[in-house]
């Protein structure tokens, strides 16, 4: 529970405009603490989550990464990062990733992108999309224009969702999920 609680990674209520899901994931408040399978876990309960919605079954989910703000390289993690490029470039998970979207400010971003592109494969490379600090005032119209409008996109993004994945979490754990 460790990761849910930290609210790294966590899928958003609504689906976009062409019914994807949309999984977020905030790099600065990954720890791993020595528990890296814990976080492959989370990763693993938040695709099965998405894939009880019909729609993401076929239209599969974009992930965003915000790493806005200041992270180490303990938030990195080299055998995880893989595994979980692997699992969305080697149909491990029986759910599609239709597009990768990195914003960051982080000038030690800069430094790990190239590895995280030699260990993504080439179909899912050409749909990586980087957002620098410098851009920050396009993304949301960036967003936008794919299909994600400002009121479902989350408030670290600059959107109007404020959702508490806490408070999901629990409602799935009384419906037994």
């Amino acid at each position: 529970l460790e990761p849910c609680r930290a609210r790294c990674l966590y899928s958003l209520p609504d689906l976009d405009e062409a019914g994807r899901g949309v999984i977020i994931s905030v790099k600065n408040k990954w720890s791993y603490g020595g528990q890296w399978k814990n976080m492959a876990r989370w990763v693993w309960y938040i695709m099965e989550a998405a894939l009880e919605n019909i729609s993401v079954q076929k239209n599969g989910f974009i992930g965003i990464g915000v790493d806005d703000g200041p992270f180490s390289m303990s938030q990195f993690n080299r055998k995880l990062e893989n595994q979980l490029i692997k699992f969305a470039t080697d149909r491990f998970l029986p759910i599609r990733c239709v597009a990768l979207h990195q914003c960051y400010d982080s000038k030690l971003f800069e430094f790990i992108i190239p590895f995280i592109l030699g260990m993504m494969g080439k179909n899912l490379r050409a749909r990586y999309r980087i957002y620098p600090a410098s851009l920050r005032h396009k993304r949301l119209d960036t967003f936008n224009q794919m299909g994600m409008p400002n009121e479902m996109l989350p408030t670290s993004l600059g959107g109007g969702q404020d959702y508490d994945v806490n408070e999901w979490l629990e409602e799935r754990r009384a419906a037994g999920k």
